[in-house]
């Protein structure tokens, strides 16, 4: 008889949707320190009452480190880098402004 291996999975603390108030939290507030973001999730909970933050509230500050660098918290990300277009190389004529060009 062959045994089947399971692996061991502690159980997720956090939902996906609290996950979610994390990286819209550090969106918002430009990813500050983990100590000021555990601040900031306490604060939505016990004084403006968001019941949604109710768990998370609760975090530790290394397991906000923790959650950054997870998959699940940067599929959350929803700031994403904008390309730059760059003229290299584009010859146009100088829009001087009313000052002289030095042509040389």
């Amino acid at each position: 008889m062959v045994m089947e291996y399971h692996r061991h999975r502690f159980p997720q603390k956090y939902t996906a949707a609290e996950v979610a108030l994390l990286a819209k939290t550090d969106e918002l507030h430009s990813w500050l320190s983990g100590p000021a973001t555990k601040r900031i999730l306490e604060r939505e909970f016990e004084v403006y009452g968001h019941a949604e933050f109710s768990n998370i509230s609760r975090i530790s500050v290394a397991q906000i480190y923790n959650l950054r660098h997870s998959n699940r918290y940067r599929g959350k990300r929803y700031t994403h880098t904008k390309p730059v277009i760059s003229r290299i190389g584009e010859r146009t004529k100088p829009e001087p402004r009313g000052r002289p060009v030095h042509t040389g």
